[in-house]
């Protein structure tokens, strides 16, 4: 094939005078320059000799692939790229030789010249070189990329199987403690019923009554079937009632009988331990009351039960409650933890890609001539979509744990989503796809946050506008319904399977369209959802396979009124 005809072919009119230099020194230097960056560039043509023979090589992909530039211009391109890649990648090329759009950007695996397989993200584009139809190719190692990204794979699920363990062991806690509470009302009623029959004896009897001297000395007990000491009255009448006291308590109890002794007629409640007739100790209630002027009752009236059970049951409840608190705080670490990771993994991304992106922008401004001017524009977009997606990275982790904030304001709502369409519209027209807006005169105010709403809108319409097909139509469309303002981004893209749907806003869930995985993060939708539920409203998407898709959010408006 003669590469001159084609370019009568592909470009005709095209004059000596227009042809680009043709100097090897100036490509060059045009491709170094570039090479900068990390990227590496190969340019490829075919001959008579070879098809996509490789014709340029900057010294950065050499240093990618592992051969020297004159090993690489010997070779052709497909020499270059897995066995498994060849078949998709030709027959992109051979679309793009004739003129039919395919995507600029993708991911892919190179190889080297030791062997080994190399992870790249490419974009490919066509120009003029020597003065005949060429295809360039960007690529650059995503090596740490993909290892970054399988990293924070493995952390999410580390973080989700530890949520899933403290989630079983909380309510594993839970079930516990409600089976200790049910024995604790059990008990309760026992003892209810046992003091509604001791009520009949005295006024302040609890399980047993006995009556000592001022001394100290039991003189009386009222016959228990199950004592709560073990002993039966006739065994501790004439016995020291502080005799079986439990020596740390003895300094209380002495203290709680030299107050009522002080101040007669007065009841005074405390708890003690005290020893029990089988040898263990056992958890009291004491209600004292001086009596000792009455002419009837003439001793201290001492009414007490056994509180053991209750006070480990108590004890056993305050335990399952700081085994709570400290899960809880486990899992809030836990997920700070995870923020600070995501926030240093953003800031570590976005050092080198800062500069990249001023520069690529300040060399997209002062550029006029072809293909640099495509070379730095290119390299401008990979730039702000990287950075962008670190953003919704770090947005998302905040949003997790509740960290992510809005700042609401009354917004004209008409006047925001002509402004996101008309920012839109220009993507859109060099994709040849028809963007229609169909917003009435006047829509209602919201309060909500002017940047993120924004942002909502914009992503919505970056989706259907990546899924819509050249010639396609996406709509935007704005109502209110009841109390709360509806927006709706209609594609005719090729739709989404039903089950799939249902996991469109999980966070790192990227689609399949014509069976490849998209690139991407896939939290774009994730975080959508997460901002439209801290305005308080609700997201949803309808879809239907080979009829297109339309994502949907609504904002509750009472709030304006308030």
């Amino acid at each position: 094939m003669a590469g001159k005809s084609r370019v009568a072919r592909k470009i005709p009119g095209l004059t000596g005078a227009e042809v680009l230099k043709d100097s090897e020194e100036w490509h060059r230097a045009l491709m170094e320059t570039v090479g900068k960056a990390g990227y590496g560039i190969v340019i490829v043509q075919n001959t008579l000799e070879r098809e996509a023979g490789i014709a340029f090589v900057n010294d950065e992909a050499c240093e990618i692939v592992g051969y020297s530039p004159a090993e690489v211009l010997t070779k052709s391109a497909w020499d270059l790229f897995e066995s498994s890649e060849l078949a998709k990648l030709q027959e992109r090329y051979r679309k793009r030789q004739s003129g039919e759009q395919v995507p600029s950007y993708y991911d892919t695996s190179m190889l080297r010249k030791d062997g080994t397989s190399l992870p790249v993200e490419a974009s490919a584009s066509t120009m003029v070189y020597r003065g005949d139809i060429a295809t360039v190719l960007f690529f650059k190692d995503i090596t740490q990329h993909r290892e970054m990204q399988q990293e924070l794979d493995e952390y999410r699920r580390h973080l989700e199987k530890l949520v899933a363990e403290r989630t079983a062991e909380l309510r594993e806690t839970n079930e516990q403690l409600q089976h200790e509470i049910t024995e604790r009302k059990q008990i309760e009623l026992v003892l209810r019923e046992s003091e509604k029959y001791f009520r009949s004896l005295t006024e302040n009897a609890l399980d047993a009554i006995v009556v000592i001297t001022k001394d100290g000395v039991i003189k009386s007990a009222i016959p228990l079937a199950n004592p709560p000491r073990g002993y039966q009255p006739e065994e501790v009448i004439g016995t020291n009632s502080f005799s079986e006291v439990h020596p740390e308590d003895l300094s209380e109890a002495i203290n709680a009988y030299n107050e009522i002794m002080q101040n007669p007629g007065i009841s005074k409640r405390t708890e003690m331990r005290v020893r029990h007739k089988d040898g263990s100790w056992r958890n009291v209630e004491v209600i004292a009351r001086n009596l000792l002027d009455d002419p009837i009752v003439a001793g201290i009236i001492v009414n007490y039960r056994d509180v053991t059970e209750h006070r480990k049951a108590a004890e056993k409840l305050e335990e399952l409650y700081r085994q709570e608190r400290d899960l809880r705080q486990q899992l809030e670490m836990e997920m700070k933890r995870r923020v600070e990771f995501t926030r240093a993994l953003a800031h570590e991304l976005k050092t080198p890609l800062t500069p990249m992106l001023i520069s690529s922008q300040v060399l997209a401004s002062e550029l006029k001539e072809e293909p640099l001017l495509s070379l730095a524009r290119n390299l401008s977009r990979g730039a702000s979509n990287m950075n962008s997606r670190i953003d919704e990275l770090l947005d998302l982790a905040r949003g997790e744990i509740g960290m992510l904030q809005i700042k609401v304001e009354t917004l004209d709502t008409s006047q925001l989503l002509r402004e996101v369409a008309e920012y839109v519209s220009p993507v859109a027209s060099s994709r040849g796809q028809s963007l229609i807006l169909e917003l009435p005169d006047s829509l209602p105010l919201v309060r909500a946050d002017n940047v993120r709403l924004r942002q909502i809108v914009l992503n919505l319409l970056n989706n259907a506008s990546n899924y819509t097909p050249e010639g396609g139509r996406i709509t935007l469309r704005a109502g209110r319904k009841d109390a709360n303002l509806i927006v709706e981004v209609e594609d005719n893209g090729p739709g989404i399977a039903e089950e799939e749907q249902q996991h469109m806003f999980e966070p790192y869930h990227r689609m399949e369209v014509a069976g490849e995985r998209l690139s991407g993060l896939g939290l774009g939708l994730t975080l959508c959802k997460t901002l439209v539920d801290l305005h308080g409203g609700q997201m949803g998407v309808k879809s239907r396979v080979g009829e297109g898709s339309t994502f949907s959010f609504s904002l509750p408006l009472e709030a304006v009124n308030r």
